[in-house]
This record gives C-alpha cells, structure tokens and sequence, in this order.
C-alpha cells in the first residue's frame, strides 16, 4: 500500500490519507490514479492536455456511458492490434486483456547448441509453463481510459 499523500475526492476536496483502488492525484504535472500498486496515468484520453490541468476531474461533466464505452473498445482494439494483447473478459467493470510472456528465443536457442541439445528440455519445460499477465482496463465518467494490473495467470 502507498504512503499517505493528498488524494483529491469527489467536488475537489482534499484529503490526505492512503490511497485506495482509483483514487485520483495530481501530482503537480499530471492527474494519477491508484492502481492498487502504484500512481499511474491514463492510457488514453479523449483530450489529453485535460490530465495536464490541475482543476478536478469531476469539474467537467461526465461522457455519457455510451462514449465511455466507445473510448474503452477504441483503446483495446488498439492494445490488441499493437501489443498483441488478446481479451480475456470483457465485463461490467471493464476489459481484461492477457499480454502473453514467452521465453526469448536467442538465449535459448544458443544454449541449446552450447549444451548438445540438453538445454532443450528446459526450454520446452519453460515454453510449457508460458504466464500471462493481466491487465485490466477501465474508463472513468470522463472518458479516461485507466490500467489495473490484475494477477498473472
């Protein structure tokens, strides 16, 4: 859990305590969100310059859900075609996607030749165990599109 530090709450008053999942910060550059491990900014925005501002969010009026939703599929579609992220759950609470961890090829592929194939079974071993981590991706009233990083799988 993080250190108490000022946490701007609903209306723009502030509170100084620990952060709680989704709580907002500015941090005199940019606005920050808690996401249960660490401040972290927006992965999209319908206008970025916005997170730059210091006023409170919820001083502008909310998206309406259907934008909102609209502003999350846009974001995602683009995680899976760039990063190759695939969707694992798309739910009431927002998109989880899996980024896939493979062991690099090169190490392996040069031990495997250094040890006369004996490194193969332990490339297997690894390539058999493959981990996935999780993400999961929501947006809030404003159109801001926020990361939670979710245990590997």
């Amino acid at each position: 859990m993080g250190r108490a530090v000022d946490i701007t709450a609903p209306g723009g008053r502030v509170e100084h305590r620990r952060p709680r999942l989704g709580d907002l910060h500015w941090d005199g550059a940019v606005w920050r969100r808690w996401s249960g491990r660490r401040w972290a900014r927006a992965v999209a925005s319908p206008a970025p310059a916005r997170l730059l501002d210091p006023r409170p969010l919820d001083a502008d009026p909310p998206l309406a859900p259907e934008q909102q939703r609209r502003l999350l599929d846009r974001t995602v579609e683009g995680e899976v075609n760039e990063s190759g992220a695939s969707v694992v759950l798309d739910g009431s609470r927002g998109v989880v996607l899996g980024y896939c961890r493979r062991p690099s090829v090169l190490p392996h592929l040069l031990l495997t030749l250094v040890t006369g194939g004996l490194w193969l079974v332990v490339w297997l071993a690894l390539l058999a165990l493959v981990r996935e981590d999780r993400y999961r991706f929501e947006v809030d009233a404003w159109g801001n599109v926020w990361c939670v990083p979710l245990r590997a799988a």
